[in-house]
């Protein structure tokens, strides 16, 4: 089972921001452990730190990460990666299933979300989705 679902405020949020970016993940050696361990290979998902929960489902999971390859929009080789998906049965349950205006509208919310939590700008476009998880690699 992964860590529970425990939604904080934005404040709450962002004054343990710097906990979760300090450590560096090389996402080679983390594939890797996927590889050999599946589910018990150890992700910035399994740590507290990196996991911020909102009241209406949404968690993001960011990490610092030093990428393993270079993706056609991304510059730089260590990203802030931080990946956005939802509690099963929350209110944003449903926003994926239904349809592409569902999917842009989880993906408006979270890029919201994210630019509160880092007081950035961020693109509602992800720079990765992966089944029911959107990712973006921000420059840090």
């Amino acid at each position: 089972m992964g860590i529970p679902h425990k939604p904080e405020t934005i404040e709450a949020h962002r004054a343990r921001i710097d906990e979760a970016t300090r450590p560096l993940w090389i996402v080679a050696d983390v594939q890797q452990d996927v590889l050999k361990r599946g589910n018990a290979a150890d992700t910035p998902g399994k740590h507290r730190r990196h996991v911020f929960d909102f009241e209406d489902g949404l968690r993001l999971i960011v990490s610092r990460d030093n990428l393993p390859m270079k993706l056609e929009s991304i510059n730089y080789d260590i990203v802030l990666h931080v990946s956005a998906s939802f509690e099963k049965e929350s209110p944003l349950w449903g926003m994926l299933s239904r349809d592409q205006k569902g999917f842009d509208r989880f993906c408006a919310i979270a890029a919201k979300r994210i630019g509160e939590l880092l007081d950035a700008v961020v693109d509602e476009k992800p720079s990765l989705f992966t089944g029911k998880v959107a990712h973006w690699f921000l420059d840090e």
